[in-house]
């Protein structure tokens, strides 16, 4: 267990697990050229992949999920056009 999901489960009493996620990472890619960090920053509404290792955004609520596919390359639903 890192310091951080410590200090967040242990000291401050919040328990669960605790992911870092990357303020630079979108789609898969780093805004910045570097390394992508679970495929992209950790949002509300989206949920964490353990297979993966990724935080995935979701179809657009209220959105007919059969017009979306989803791209693991990207942890994303993708509007299909």
């Amino acid at each position: 267990m890192s310091r951080g999901q410590e200090y967040l489960a242990d000291d401050l009493k919040l328990g669960g697990t605790w992911k870092q996620t990357s303020y630079n990472t979108r789609l898969g890619v780093h805004i910045n050229g570097g390394t992508p960090f679970r495929k992209n920053f950790a949002n509300i509404g989206y949920t964490f992949s353990q297979e993966e290792d990724a935080f995935i955004i979701p179809i657009p609520e209220g959105a007919d999920a059969s017009q979306y596919t989803y791209h693991a390359d990207k942890g994303a639903w993708v509007l299909i056009v």
